[in-house]
């Protein structure tokens, strides 16, 4: 069974690493996720999770996703742009 977001920041707290950001990326934040995987620097996992197969899905996505981000980001620059003048 997983443990919960709490549950976990309250162990590291016990450790004494209580001046830490928790992420957990399988919370469906598919850009959150994506800099996890780029950085390659895995923390923890469940007993039989695949690293590189995950890696893989998760890269895929990501640039599956990467034109709508764009799309994002260029309605934001327009918007502010908009309110400038």
């Amino acid at each position: 069974e997983g443990r919960t977001k709490l549950e976990l920041l309250t162990e590291l707290a016990r450790a004494g690493c209580d001046k830490i950001d928790l992420a957990l990326v399988d919370e469906g934040d598919l850009v959150l996720a994506h800099e996890v995987v780029k950085h390659h620097k895995l923390l923890f996992h469940r007993e039989g999770f695949d690293h590189a197969t995950y890696c893989s899905k998760i890269t895929r996505q990501y640039l599956d996703f990467q034109p709508t981000l764009k799309l994002q980001a260029q309605a934001l620059k327009n918007r502010l742009h908009s309110k400038e003048s």
